[in-house]
């Protein structure tokens, strides 16, 4: 399982600060949902999710952040 950000509006993800890309797999991977929330929540990105990546893409899990980041 890999977590990933992703902007909603863009579909791109988050590589880092002032940092994005079309490819998950040259995002930042977090080590769990929470880490990558409060990364959403200290730099005040709008319209986030969190994305859950499994090795088979069907299981992956969008998880739309409400209320973080504004």
């Amino acid at each position: 399982m890999k977590v990933y950000l992703r902007n909603t509006l863009t579909g791109l993800f988050y590589g880092g600060p002032e940092q994005w890309t079309t490819e998950s797999t040259r995002a930042l991977e977090f080590p769990a949902p929470d880490t990558a929330l409060d990364i959403v929540s200290n730099s005040k990105l709008p319209s986030m999710e969190v994305v859950i990546h499994f090795e088979d893409a069907q299981f992956n899990l969008p998880l739309t952040i409400v209320g973080l980041g504004k």
